[in-house]
């Protein structure tokens, strides 16, 4: 039976989104399971420090990617695209027809590139020297060099976050499974050629960079794909670089507390800690990688779904909210009873209680709950109520960081308490935007 073309997305074409994800789940637990037993303690630390701060830097990028999103599936007289294959997608070259009054203003996507490139690019190298050092707890780290990845890396995000933003919006999935794939794919290829020789931190860092420009091997090979970049967006220039940057700012600290977190505890910890923290630093994103990656690959596809439904997605988040909760809790059960035996399978003599990681599942599943709540906000363009929720999980966390508690039970602690306030936030915001609708709506229709 063929796929409604009305739906967001298709049931061929959203399995494909989700094995896209599945699969940079997959790459993304494969390179740190290499680092992990290629490198010492204290490099695998190092290591994950960077791969936080890199990571940190494409969670910002995705507001970019999800604004675009939004634009583009906002757009007026989109043309109607299915779920047919690559060779069906209509691409003409040319921006999308556009009407009314703000047509002649209107943007497309190829000139939001070169001035999203050089923000990137001057904001890396302004803060650079305030976030550095925060990259490796050993003084004898090149961290300069770190930095420098870092910013090589978030520059062919840039890019990247604007293709499959674009993507994403237009609903052309196959084409966004590809480019997600190819991103993927570059990185396993390094990362193996680097196990392979041997090459050691740096090797690991320039392997884990160079994935991020696979973008120019599917605009070479993918004319779908190069024709995203002549899509018209729903606003003016200005318009859309004041809602990129409450994205960004929201998503920042979204970022944060998803992939950035390895960060905030190595400001909070002392260096003689933190130093032989990998254990914990691995357990962290061994917990979150089954609930975070696929979910934060199908984001695109949740904004551009509510997008269309706006006003009428809060009933059907309910469910979600409590599938995700489901799961979570039926992950920290299994944590608990096989998850120091698995740890220790996977990485050789690293040992982390029970409990513990039980815990970490916990927060993984808090943060996705608040990822979702989240996307609700910015689907139904609650801007302030999105960035509000995750300003105040981000706060939460930073408070219990400073307090005088054990590493773990600090994690832990921090992980659950500030995404809960934060979905709580998130949902109050939805609730009062949605009632002014409701009372609208009772009213009889002049």
């Amino acid at each position: 039976m063929p796929d409604d073309p009305r739906a967001t997305i298709g049931r061929r074409d959203g399995a494909l989104v989700t094995a896209a994800g599945i699969f940079s789940a997959l790459v993304g637990f494969v390179g740190l399971t290499f680092a992990v037993n290629a490198l010492s303690v204290v490099d695998s630390t190092t290591f994950q420090l960077f791969w936080a701060a890199l990571f940190f830097s494409f969670g910002l990028l995705t507001g970019l990617a999800m604004e675009t999103t939004r634009a583009v599936a906002a757009a007026p007289e989109s043309p109607p695209t299915t779920t047919g294959s690559i060779e069906a997608e209509t691409v003409t070259g040319r921006p999308r027809p556009e009407s009314g009054p703000q047509a002649g203003h209107r943007l497309v996507v190829t000139k939001i590139v070169i001035p999203a490139v050089l923000t990137v690019v001057v904001v890396g190298a302004v803060s650079a020297p305030l976030w550095r050092r925060a990259l490796s707890p050993g003084a004898d780290q090149p961290t300069w060099i770190l930095a420098g990845a870092v910013l090589i890396g978030a520059i062919g995000y840039c890019v990247h976050a604007i293709l499959t933003g674009s993507l994403m919006g237009a609903r052309r999935w196959r084409t966004y499974a590809v480019a997600s794939l190819a991103e993927s794919s570059l990185r396993l290829v390094a990362l193996v050629v680097c196990l392979a020789v041997r090459g050691g931190l740096i090797g690991y860092v320039c392997a884990t960079a160079v994935a991020e420009f696979a973008w120019i091997g599917v605009l070479a090979l993918s004319r779908p794909a190069r024709g995203a970049f002549r899509l018209a967006l729903d606003v003016d220039a200005r318009r859309f670089a004041r809602r990129v940057a409450s994205a960004v700012a929201g998503q920042g600290a979204s970022a944060l507390l998803v992939v950035g977190f390895p960060l905030l505890l190595s400001l909070t910890t002392p260096a003689v800690v933190m130093t032989t923290a990998s254990p914990l630093l691995f357990s962290l994103a061994l917990t979150r990688t089954p609930l975070m990656v696929p979910l934060t690959a199908l984001q695109g596809v949740a904004v551009s779904h509510f997008t269309r439904r706006r006003g009428h997605g809060l009933g059907q988040a309910g469910r979600i909210l409590g599938l995700v909760g489901l799961i979570g809790t039926l992950g920290a059960g299994l944590a608990w009873l096989i998850g120091p035996w698995l740890l220790d399978l996977i990485a050789p003599g690293y040992v982390l209680s029970g409990l513990t990681l039980a815990g970490l599942t916990m927060g993984a599943t808090a943060i996705a709950e608040l990822t979702l709540t989240g996307v609700l906000c910015q689907s139904d363009t609650a801007y302030r109520g999105y960035l509000l929720g995750w300003l105040i999980a981000a706060m939460a966390v930073i408070v219990v960081l400073l307090c005088p508690l054990d590493l773990a039970p600090r994690t832990v602690t921090a992980l659950i308490a500030g995404p809960v306030l934060g979905c709580l936030a998130h949902l109050i915001s939805l609730l009062m935007k949605s009632k002014p609708h409701a009372t609208l709506g009772a009213k009889p229709q002049s």
